[in-house]
């Protein structure tokens, strides 16, 4: 049986090992590098993994309506955080057009299925990204 992140409340979003691996040859094959944001610059990814903490403790602070914006990121950390995100949606979705944004703006979706999600982004980007031990030598 795949190994499964759970929510401390109830989510549609089953997030699993294989699921998250899937995502990593998302990431692989995808054309533009994953971890670097706007300024050509590379973040950890643990860095990103930090912000999708973040995100989680602000959303559970303040709520999370349907429609809503990315707290702003220092570090350059968010063009990194919503294309990892992403691709998390698109291997969840088994669809490689999809993206976060809109995915998260469904009518059905829930605080629990975003906090889901992110947390599988941070478990994600701790694994795969930058400076994990999972990670790949990126090509100069």
């Amino acid at each position: 049986m795949p190994q499964t992140l759970t929510a401390t409340t109830s989510s549609s979003v089953v997030i699993t090992t294989e699921m998250l691996e899937k995502a990593a040859q998302l990431a692989r094959d995808a054309y533009r590098p994953l971890w670097t944001g706007n300024s050509g610059e590379q973040s950890t990814g643990e860095a990103v993994a930090r912000h999708l903490d973040a995100t989680i403790t602000l959303l559970d602070t303040d709520g999370w309506t349907r429609t809503w914006s990315w707290p702003a990121a220092p570090d350059n950390v968010l063009p990194a955080t919503d294309d990892e995100t992403s691709v998390l949606v698109q291997a969840l979705t088994d669809n490689t057009d999809a993206r976060f944004a809109p995915w998260a703006e469904r009518l059905h979706r829930t605080h629990a299925d975003i906090t889901a999600l992110l947390t599988a982004g941070a478990r994600f980007a701790r694994t795969y990204g930058p400076g994990s031990p999972a990670s790949e030598p990126t090509a100069a």
